[in-house]
């Protein structure tokens, strides 16, 4: 598989992967089960939607359109590297947060979103110093 094509798959599995997440965290809701969380107040915090829609969505859709447009750009390739490390300390740091939890499912879903971020790394990392090597 082409690095430009593995790149692009691993943006995409990226978001599929916190979808994947998200719907794990409201499979109760199918069992009459609760997913507030014990302090709720009704009211999701504007920083936390803002977080949740940049880290889900935002961050690797841009990701995903450079390596679409702008692969062939050392500055792009850089600019992905960047957003896809702020990527991999997420995914990393929010699946240590689950340990201990009670949600089986996510030590399923979360290790597999952090090896994909980790892979994204490794394929941007080698792109930008395979384009550094070209100029």
């Amino acid at each position: 598989m082409e690095r430009n094509s593995r790149i692009s798959f691993l943006w995409v599995m990226l978001m599929v992967g916190l979808a994947i997440h998200t719907t794990m965290d409201l499979l109760p809701l199918f069992w009459g089960g609760s997913v507030a969380m014990p302090d709720a107040t009704g009211e999701m915090p504007a920083a936390m939607a803002l977080m949740m829609a940049g880290f889900t969505y935002t961050l690797p859709f841009i990701g995903f359109l450079i390596s679409l447009f702008g692969a062939k750009c050392r500055k792009w390739t850089v600019v992905a590297l960047v957003l896809a490390i702020f990527m991999a300390v997420f995914h990393v740091c929010h699946m240590m947060e689950l340990i201990g939890g009670e949600n089986a499912a996510q030590f399923i879903v979360m290790p597999l979103n952090a090896i994909a971020a980790i892979l994204l790394v490794i394929e941007l990392w080698k792109t930008q110093n395979a384009l550094k090597t070209n100029q």
